[in-house]
C-alpha cells in the first residue's frame, strides 16, 4: 500500500503535485507570467508607471485581485497617484464638462473607500450637508473617491462636496447626473442651495484600512 502511494507520487524520481511534476508547475507558472507581460498595455501613461513602480505592495494587491477574484476588494484605479482624467476616461461618461481637469482637481492625500449616501428630503446648503455628514463620522467625498464609487445607479443626482474647483471666479463641485439619455460629469457651484432631490457622497476611513 504504501509503495502504491509512492508511486502515486513519484514518477521515474520526479516529484509529483495534484497539478503535475514539479518542472511541469514551474513550467507553466513561466508561460503565465510571460502571457501577463503580453497583456499589459504598451500605452501606460509614464506617471502611472512611476506610481505603480513606487508602489509595489498596492500592485501585488490589485493583481491579487485582478487574478485570484473575490479574495480582495481593491481596483486597479484605488491607487492615490492616479489622475482624476484616468478615472474619467475609465468611467466612460457621454459628456464631461470640459472644465473639469487634473489641475482644478489635483491628486489627494486622502483616499477612503467606505460610503453611504445622504439624501436628505429637503433643500440644503453645501455647509448644513457637510455638518450633517460629519455628525454621523463622515466626510464629504473628495474628487477621487466620487469617481472610484461603483454605486452610482446612472440616474441619480449625486454631489462631491469635498472638492473644490474655482471657475469663472467662483467655486464648483463635481456631480453625476443623468441629461436626457446621457450620463454626464459636470460642476454645480458650491454656493448653491441644493434641491431635495440632491443625494451627497460621504466616506469615511474602513475599519480595516
Amino acid at each position: 500500500m504504501v509503495r502504491d502511494e509512492k508511486r502515486a507520487t513519484t514518477r521515474g524520481g520526479t516529484a509529483m503535485s495534484k497539478h503535475g511534476t514539479t518542472s511541469q508547475v514551474i513550467g507553466g507558472y513561466i508561460e503565465f507570467q510571460a502571457a501577463v507581460l503580453r497583456a499589459l498595455p504598451r500605452d501606460i501613461d509614464p506617471d502611472i508607471q512611476e506610481g505603480w513602480k513606487m508602489n509595489g505592495e498596492s500592485l501585488t494587491r490589485v493583481l491579487h485581485e485582478a487574478l485570484m477574484p473575490g479574495e480582495l476588494v481593491v481596483k486597479a484605479a484605488k491607487s492615490a497617484f492616479t489622475k482624476l482624467s484616468e478615472l474619467i476616461k475609465a468611467r466612460n461618461f457621454d459628456w464631461v464638462n470640459p472644465d473639469i481637469t487634473d489641475e482644478r482637481f489635483p491628486i489627494p492625500d486622502r483616499l477612503w473607500n467606505d460610503y453611504k449616501e445622504f439624501p436628505f428630503g429637503e433643500n440644503v446648503s453645501s455647509e448644513e450637508a457637510v455638518k450633517r455628514m460629519q455628525a454621523e463620522g463622515y466626510e464629504a467625498a473628495n474628487s477621487h473617491e466620487f469617481l472610484l464609487w461603483d454605486g452610482w445607479d446612472g440616474k441619480s443626482l449625486v454631489v462631491a462636496l469635498g472638492s473644490i474647483a474655482r471657475v469663472g471666479g467662483h467655486r464648483h463641485v463635481l456631480d453625476l447626473r443623468r441629461s436626457g439619455s446621457k450620463r454626464s460629469l459636470s460642476l454645480r457651484w458650491l454656493g448653491s442651495v441644493w434641491r431635495a432631490s440632491y443625494r451627497f457622497l460621504a466616506v469615511r476611513k474602513s475599519s480595516g484600512s
